[in-house]
């Protein structure tokens, strides 16, 4: 299971609507833990919950609401850190050519409803391996940290670059995201000095339907979305080709899933197997300039049987067998105000 996860910093900022975006102040807590904070529930202000976690290696990993909330008195439930997850373009350049350095901040495990705030984008604990290799030739190799890194290049050199990645993520609070593999190919060529161009780097951005805090129904059949994106700034290239690929073994066995599919945009529909637990995903695709990408997430989300279903068991938070995953088990937060109104929220990141 690692190093356990034993700090955490936790904030909740506000924005009352006038562009005015409110700051918050990291509250040290234990993990696990049980706060209380006070939200104003006027019905406009919104609020974002913001939680980063620690270790004692000091890896980091940071998790956010995926979107902001406006309260009225009332009960509300919600989860941090939740599928589907793929990788995603990210929101800025961060594959870029900086005069000879090549520089790679891949976003592993991305969620496509909101890539700001439902993401684990920043997430320094999945560590494992990238080789980058020039013309087939390893030009260098990273084994740790996933989350940065760069590659030197000799001046003023030209070439096809594959940067191939494959990294873990082993932390007890989730059982998503578990293995994640990225492979990419590019050409690139020296730009104007001094100057940061960004690489022509794009994914297939995934997304399912009727997945609720990283759950979705195994007995009901399920749209997926698949987008060609590009990175910000990069060239506006567009797919020739694009695959899709369905696991329900972690990994061990892949099937290939037909696509209706428009340009660079691709729907499927999945029918779940009555035993499987978890969906991995696997995405491929070619673009007009010659680009190649392959990723794959194991565990991008969880299967649970709907309502009324065999058993008639109803969708809940994922569960690990075994495994003790969820030692964020719950972040309560009640507020009361002065109007006699109160509203009660429970955050988890998953929980049994």
């Amino acid at each position: 299971m690692g190093m356990p996860w034993d700090q955490g910093y936790e904030c909740a900022s506000s924005n009352t609507g006038d562009d005015q975006n409110g700051m918050c102040a990291l509250a040290a807590i234990a993990v696990p833990s049980t706060r209380t904070n006070y939200y104003m529930a006027d019905g406009q202000t919104r609020y974002q919950s913001y939680l980063t976690l620690t270790d004692s290696a000091e890896r980091y990993m940071a998790i956010a609401e995926p979107a902001e909330r406006v309260y009225t008195p009332g009960t509300y439930r919600g989860s941090m850190g939740t599928g589907p997850y793929s990788p995603g373009a990210g929101l800025a350049q961060e594959m870029v050519r900086y005069n000879d350095v090549l520089y790679f901040q891949p976003h592993l495990l991305d969620n496509d409803d909101d890539p700001i705030y439902d993401t684990f984008g920043e997430v320094f604990a999945v560590t494992g391996t990238a080789v980058v290799t020039k013309d087939g030739a390893e030009i260098n190799r990273i084994d740790g940290d996933l989350s940065w890194f760069d590659t030197g290049l000799p001046p003023g050199e030209s070439g096809r670059y594959r940067p191939s990645l494959e990294g873990t993520l082993d932390v007890p609070w989730t059982p998503l995201g578990t293995r994640n593999t990225l492979d990419w190919e590019f050409d690139s060529v020296p730009g104007p000095a001094d100057t940061s161009a960004a690489l022509p780097f794009s994914v297939v951005e995934f997304d399912a339907e009727g997945v609720v805090n990283g759950t979705a129904a195994r007995d009901k059949a399920q749209q997926v979305e698949l987008d060609y994106t590009p990175q910000p700034g990069a060239p506006d290239t567009a797919a020739t080709s694009m695959t899709f690929e369905v696991s329900y073994d972690d990994g061990a066995t892949w099937k290939k899933v037909a696509l209706d599919r428009t340009g660079d945009h691709a729907t499927a529909t999945l029918r779940h197997p009555k035993s499987a637990e978890y969906v991995s995903v696997r995405m491929s695709a070619t673009g007009d300039d010659g680009t190649k990408i392959t990723h794959s997430t194991v565990r991008s989300y969880v299967l649970r049987q709907s309502e009324g279903g065999p058993g008639r068991t109803r969708p809940g938070p994922p569960r690990c067998s075994g495994y003790y995953y969820f030692f964020f088990t719950s972040l309560r937060r009640s507020s009361t105000f002065a109007s006699g109104g109160t509203s009660k929220c429970a955050f988890s990141a998953f929980s049994t």
